[in-house]
């Protein structure tokens, strides 16, 4: 069914796409047929036969992208009013940006540097986040965050038995299963990746900022040698982490600092 039809047709679909949503709801069962998404290669750029110079696109049923909205709301309505998400993860939120990222960023160089404090920053760098979520650690997390009962059942049942093909123009791959990473083109994917890395700033000492993919530690010291053993016990305590839930994580090579890391870093 084309987004059209939905939209031209919503007052009529409205009563039996709500009676739909809410069996699925009471049998906490995904329907098996939304679970299958098929995958376009969409070329960015260079030779047309190199792989790599593809991106994937993952297409969705129209219905399952609705009802994944309405699933949404309340399980985001339900982290933020119980405060459960980490406050310094600035992606895929409401009222948080790129520039609430910076401010945070910002603010804590300021503070540091009006305290007489050196300051040491590390950019980070997770690979393929979303292709690298474990389910059964994703639903462990979900219980740990309060989500049980039949909502959690339902959320088993969305993230098991997903598969995907690729289409070529007329041509389709076989179908193959898929035993790790969120949904592509999803409407929950996102939210279940800040679900993932929430507690990424367990035992971590130093500051910690999120944005997706891009991560940045900062560490704050009057005393040198201090900073350089916070700083490093910190960076083994995400290099734990990465192992422990196998999330991997790299220090990104940034050869020219940001504008505003560079005005607010000491010299030393």
């Amino acid at each position: 069914m084309p987004n059209r039809l939905f939209k031209s047709c919503a007052q009529s679909l409205a009563t039996p796409f709500s009676l739909l949503f809410n069996f699925i709801l009471a049998t906490s069962h995904f329907p098996t047929a939304w679970k299958i998404a098929s995958v376009i290669p969409l070329h960015k750029s260079g030779s047309l036969h190199y792989v790599k110079n593809y991106r994937p696109i993952s297409i969705l049923p129209s219905l399952s992208k609705v009802f994944e909205k309405l699933i949404h709301k309340h399980l985001c309505s339900y982290f933020e009013t119980s405060n459960l998400l980490y406050n310094r993860n600035s992606e895929f939120r409401k009222y948080h940006s790129t520039t609430s990222n910076i401010l945070q960023v910002t603010h804590k160089l300021l503070v540091a540097k009006d305290s007489g404090c050196s300051s040491q920053v590390v950019f980070l760098d997770i690979s393929k986040a979303f292709d690298n979520v474990i389910y059964s650690a994703l639903l462990f997390k979900l219980r740990q965050l309060g989500v049980v009962g039949s909502f959690y059942n339902l959320l088993q049942s969305y993230l098991s038995g997903r598969s995907q093909f690729v289409r070529l123009g007329d041509f389709c791959s076989d179908h193959l299963h898929t035993n790790c990473g969120v949904p592509q083109g999803s409407v929950l994917g996102p939210l279940l990746v800040l679900v993932y890395v929430n507690d990424i700033g367990t035992n971590i000492k130093s500051s910690i900022s999120l944005f997706a993919d891009d991560t940045i530690l900062i560490c704050s010291f009057k005393n040198p040698s201090a900073l350089h053993t916070m700083l490093s016990n910190d960076l083994r305590q995400l290099a734990m982490w990465s192992d422990l839930w196998s999330f991997p994580i790299a220090i990104h090579p940034h050869p020219d600092l940001p504008l505003f890391v560079k005005l607010f870093l000491n010299d030393d």
